[in-house]
């Protein structure tokens, strides 16, 4: 069974609705917001309200209202630790919690502040929810709860339903769903029968479809899909490296590319735009932020209206609207940051590291 790693690199998903996107090809300039008091964090997800989810180190998840208070979202009863992937557009918001079995649940925050054991399969122990569309369809993975198996399975939770396994790829034994659109599409990675994990596609009322790889790649994952069915994730290549990827929905995988001095990329998640965010592996080990745009990738740190003293080292998620969560360096420091395209609305930065209110305790 694949465990989460609790480190900053943890993504999630974000619901997608159409609003109004520049046509200028020139480059926006971003303003940018520390989303602390939570330091040692990351922003996980954005609806198109503003509204924002995310991690601390601590184990923590958390929620930040468009125009309120950074909220803790509490664990099921007797877990020490929960964690938050996804929100949609109501904002309501998905993740995992620690059970006072010490097993890990799929959970759903709701927007009233209550949180919900989604459950696992039969006879599972763990499950993870990762993303929630408009409608409120859940997707993740979890133990199929076979006697002496380990494995674990992409499931689709609709709303008001129940938990439905999406199954594998021919001749694998495991598969997760990483994201799923308002029509229903899923995507995420499946094994195949050589061992590797290979991107899918999972259309409302379909089959699981493997996406292949780049050419000459052996293993790919799909982490987001947008309201167009355009996928994006992530694949080796010939040589080795991994490369963010598109796949539109009427197209074949597409590599990205890296950044300067980078050795490999990863894509996170995909507007209605066709817009991309990801980060880019540099060969120090290092990483950066970056912005696919219009054909063109480029270092989101150049983007930025003022320097602000931080590095945005990962892009999450990006919302219709242009606005992008993830993390920064601040002093060496990990820090969830909010970057708003310069000029737009929402309480933009104006270029300074501003702090939102203090967080309270839901």
């Amino acid at each position: 069974m694949r465990r989460p790693m609790f480190k900053w690199f943890i993504t999630g998903c974000i619901t997608l609705v159409c609003q109004l996107h520049g046509a200028s090809a020139e480059p926006v300039a971003y303003n940018v917001t520390d989303l602390g008091p939570l330091t040692d964090g990351a922003a996980t997800g954005i609806n198109e309200r503003g509204d924002i989810v995310g991690d601390s180190f601590a184990a923590r998840a958390y929620r930040r209202p468009a125009h309120g208070r950074i909220t803790a979202l509490s664990p099921l009863p007797g877990g020490s630790f929960n964690r938050v992937t996804g929100i949609n557009a109501l904002g309501n918001a998905v993740g995992y919690s620690e059970t006072a079995t010490q097993a890990v649940h799929a959970v759903l925050y709701s927007v009233k502040g209550r949180t919900t054991d989604l459950g696992t399969f039969a006879g599972g122990l763990n499950s993870y929810a990762t993303c929630i569309n408009g409608a409120g369809d859940i997707v993740g993975y979890a133990d199929t709860g076979d006697p002496g198996d380990t494995v674990s399975h992409a499931f689709l939770l609709p709303a008001g339903g129940r938990m439905t396994g999406l199954g594998i790829l021919e001749g694998g034994a495991s598969s997760s769903a990483s994201g799923i659109n308002n029509k229903g599409d899923v995507v995420g990675y499946a094994d195949t029968e050589d061992s590797s994990s290979h991107a899918f596609i999972y259309p409302a009322g379909g089959h699981m479809t493997d996406l292949g790889t780049l050419p000459g790649g052996s293993s790919s994952r799909a982490t987001a899909i947008n309201a167009r069915g355009d996928v994006v994730g992530f694949s080796r290549n010939a040589v080795g490296n991994n490369r963010a990827f598109l796949y539109p929905a009427s197209g074949h995988m597409t590599d990205l590319g890296a950044l300067t001095g980078c050795s490999d990329s990863e894509a996170w998640s995909i507007n209605v735009h066709g817009d991309v965010v990801g980060d880019c592996i540099m060969a120090d080990g290092t990483s950066r932020a970056f912005l696919y745009e219009n054909g063109n990738m480029q270092d989101l740190n150049d983007l930025l209206s003022t320097r602000s003293g931080l590095i945005l080292v990962k892009a999450n998620a990006i919302s219709d609207s242009g606005q992008i969560v993830g993390v920064a360096q601040v002093n060496g420091i990990a820090h969830a940051v909010l970057l708003i395209p310069a000029g737009n609305c929402c309480n933009a930065s104006r270029g300074r590291l501003t702090s939102p209110r203090p967080m309270t305790t839901q």
